[in-house]
């Protein structure tokens, strides 16, 4: 990973062996808190985040908060995907809809491209998108890199910088 000049800390996670990465000049704001790795199993949202407690029971803080000061309820979105990467230069506000238009595609699908599908009645590929929590069907192609560029041109369109494309 190609790190900038900024200098950086590495700290160890209370759970886990991993590391996570912010800027030394925001270790202040965590050097005290205990800081986890936390699953989620809920099945509409896969992913990993790391939390803080600030005391033992207290409801867990996701991390991108504590290192941006913000108390609201403001999500942020980690640009290169990495929740363990934690700089300020890797954090950017955004809702629901974008932080979830930034993953990357689901293995187990019959397609290698994100946003297409086989379809088992005619064996065409159907190119569909979700935005904010409705489904849009964008056609049925012979070629499956049609739909995947389908897909594409749709996901520029709806989710702009927070898009993750094929291509």
């Amino acid at each position: 990973m190609a790190e900038n000049n900024c200098k950086i800390a590495r700290l160890v996670l209370v759970n886990s062996p991993k590391r996570v990465i912010i800027d030394l000049s925001d270790f202040h704001k965590v050097m005290f808190l205990r800081l986890y790795n936390r699953e989620s199993t809920a099945t509409r949202q896969r992913g990993s985040q790391v939390v803080v407690t600030l005391k033992r029971g207290s409801k867990p803080i996701p991390l991108a908060s504590v290192i941006m000061s913000d108390n609201s309820k403001t999500i942020y979105d980690h640009i290169d995907r990495d929740y363990l990467n934690n700089r300020k230069n890797n954090l950017r506000p955004c809702s629901r809809s974008q932080n979830a238009a930034n993953r990357v595609k689901k293995p187990g699908y019959t397609s290698i491209y994100k946003g297409v599908s086989r379809s088992s009645n005619s064996k065409r590929w159907i190119a569909a998108i979700r935005v904010k929590n409705k489904g849009i069907k964008l056609g049925s192609f012979m070629d499956e890199k049609e739909a995947a560029l389908a897909y594409d041109k749709a996901a520029k369109e709806h989710f702009k910088e927070f898009a993750v494309l094929n291509f």
